[in-house]
């Protein structure tokens, strides 16, 4: 992880952390967690989100996630980590997220992440 926070370009440093997070043990998807936070670029950082959630997080990291990518500063790159995020969340998680992005309709791309975060609640129990 250490050769990821010698890159200087933010999508750079992420191919990187997506590149190791299969081979993430213990604590290591912590380090990227919090790395996430220092990336600029959101569409980058909600893609990484999304490779950390279908890795496998356990619950408080999965908060932590959700946390991160309310923390985006795009609306799009937010609802795109929402998605990515979504079929890792719990229900109660996965409402609020679905709430928060009905709120973001009026736009297409916001429309299709609506659908899509309310196919996922509809295959819960």
């Amino acid at each position: 992880m250490a050769i990821a926070d010698e890159v200087n370009d933010d999508v750079a440093r992420c191919r990187v952390y997506e590149a190791i997070v299969p081979y993430l043990d213990g604590d290591e998807p912590d380090v990227v967690l919090e790395a996430v936070r220092h990336i600029e670029n959101p569409f980058s950082a909600a893609g990484l989100l999304a490779r950390l959630a279908r890795r496998g997080l356990t619950d408080e990291q999965r908060g932590r996630a959700l946390a991160a990518a309310y923390a985006l500063d795009s609306r799009k790159a937010r609802s795109e980590a929402f998605v990515g995020l979504g079929p890792y969340l719990g229900s109660d998680q996965l409402a609020t997220v679905i709430a928060d992005v009905d709120r973001m309709v009026g736009d297409e791309v916001f429309e299709s992440r609506l659908q899509a975060l309310q196919g996922l609640a509809r295959q819960l129990p």
